[in-house]
């Protein structure tokens, strides 16, 4: 039987998941880049790199081998790459690596056992629950942050926000699968 921990964690998992995609809809390449004037908020291109390499991060903590694991773009590039909008960069690569990760992660997460998730292991991340469960959770809580983030820069550019798209992406998905 799969831990509850598990089972809460995937669904916030494909909540992100969804997120991500609405956060993305409809919006322009040129809007990957762009951010408000005089503040500190990163791109959703930086952002959404960002959260990718999280995810690449919590795979490693669950023991999946990130060597045989195809990667678009390479860590220093991808931020590199997300603040150069010379590239004409649109996220492509970005999304691609985050779908990769993420159907890792969900087939890790599918066989993971109760003692692997909660057996304690080394991280210089701060928090106290020092497991797979507990990273996992931090990371899942950031990447939640950071999507907020990309939504609120969504809505500052124009866009329907998050919410509202999110439905959508919901239906197209349905409509995807029959």
């Amino acid at each position: 039987m799969k831990p509850s921990s598990v089972i809460s964690l995937e669904g916030i998992l494909n909540i992100n998941n969804l997120t991500i995609l609405s956060v993305y809809k409809d919006l322009k390449p040129e809007h990957y880049y762009s951010q408000l004037e005089g503040s500190y908020f990163a791109p959703i291109s930086w952002q959404a790199g960002h959260i990718t390499n999280n995810r690449f991060q919590i795979a490693e903590v669950l023991g999946i081998d990130l060597s045989t694991i195809e990667r678009e773009m390479k860590t220093p590039e991808l931020y590199n790459k997300a603040y150069d909008t010379s590239l004409k960069y649109d996220g492509i690569e970005i999304k691609n690596d985050w779908d990769t990760i993420t159907e890792k992660i969900n087939g890790r997460l599918a066989i993971i056992t109760e003692i692997e998730f909660t057996a304690t292991i080394e991280t210089k991340l701060p928090t106290q629950d020092k497991s797979p469960r507990g990273i996992m959770s931090f990371m899942m809580w950031h990447e939640s942050y950071h999507l907020g983030q990309m939504g609120g820069l969504r809505k500052y550019f124009g866009y329907l926000d998050v919410q509202h798209t999110f439905y959508d992406v919901i239906k197209e998905l349905q409509t995807e699968k029959k």
